[in-house]
């Protein structure tokens, strides 16, 4: 047997406490800091689509060309695809069915907006959260040419 083992201050040691201490809160650590990313990521993303809508409907209703063939009549599938472009180019992925786009409604009881609603289910890289369902939306006046 070497020393250590007979030493009678052997359970008193105080040698790789750190270590221990360490192992002790690493889980937790770990999990707070994935908790934090994926809020920091949750709320990312539903600002990059709020920001999308926004200027998506204010294209739709100023008839500009990425929204209009002939500045007077929305497309509405230039406008779509003009959404899935920049939600792209901001690393969310939208389907056609998230979309949802209307010329010339109503919003919050006046006429004459064009409004653009994104639904779309955000999803953790991580399987410890749920799915969220995330709903944007916004109008713009339809501006008279």
């Amino acid at each position: 047997m070497t020393k250590q083992n007979r030493d009678p201050h052997f359970l008193e040691s105080e040698t790789g406490s750190v270590a221990v201490e360490f192992a002790i809160l690493f889980i937790p650590l770990i999990l707070f800091i994935i908790g934090a990313i994926e809020t920091a990521r949750f709320f990312w993303t539903n600002n990059a689509m709020e920001e999308i809508a926004s200027s998506a409907s204010r294209c739709l209703a100023l008839r500009a060309p990425d929204c209009s063939e002939d500045g007077e009549t929305a497309d509405l599938i230039k406008t779509r695809n003009l959404i899935k472009s920049e939600a792209a180019q901001m690393g969310v992925t939208l389907s056609d069915a998230a979309i949802t786009l209307e010329d010339n409604t109503t919003c919050s009881g006046i006429d004459g907006f064009s409004s653009v609603q994104i639904t779309e289910n955000f999803s953790s890289i991580f399987s410890l959260y749920p799915d969220i369902s995330m709903e944007v939306s916004a109008c713009f006046p339809i501006q008279p040419k």
